[in-house]
């Protein structure tokens, strides 16, 4: 059974992936010393810099009386951006910290990494479809974009360990 989601709520989802990627890469990062502590560590730090203006964002929303008239009229939206967070980016029950627990390899985290940044890219496509120009949409753009240099650097560094090994 699929869960429903109203706008808040989608607005709640994307602050709750940022809050879950930057506790990824803290607990990650105490896995390790010097240049790749220092690496994830930064990426949290961009994960809560994230974070804040999704806050922002969904604090600036619902503070309109019209902010419900700016949504998809026909719910297809927020019907879509529903489906993902509910079934491919995490369990609203569950961090996902929680899921690489066990790993200990930087390979591994990595692995992980990536494919929850494109996750992530995924719902902030869609996300950007509900969100008016004059209230953010370069800035989600912004958002994607950086995610994507994410997944394009721990492709590459993961590539680099991969090439002293």
């Amino acid at each position: 059974m699929s869960q429903i989601f109203n706008a808040e709520e989608i607005f709640q989802i994307a602050i709750q992936i940022e809050r879950n990627g930057r506790l990824f890469y803290q607990r990650a990062a105490e896995l390790f010393d010097g240049e790749t502590k220092r690496t994830l560590l930064g990426l949290a730090d961009m994960e809560e810099s994230h974070e804040r203006f999704f806050t922002q964002l969904k604090q600036a929303l619902f503070q309109s009386e019209s902010a419900q008239a700016i949504y998809d009229p026909d719910g297809e939206v927020e019907k879509y951006l529903a489906a993902i967070a509910g079934s491919h980016i995490f369990d609203l029950n569950q961090s996902s910290e929680e899921t690489w627990e066990a790993k200990s390899s930087i390979d591994d985290i990595l692995k992980l990494a990536i494919e929850r940044e494109k996750e992530s890219v995924v719902y902030y496509v869609g996300l950007k479809g509900i969100v008016p120009e004059k209230l953010g949409k370069e800035k989600i753009e912004d958002i994607i974009k950086e995610e994507m240099g994410h997944i394009a650097f721990l492709a590459k560094t993961r590539l680099n360990l991969k090439k002293r090994e």
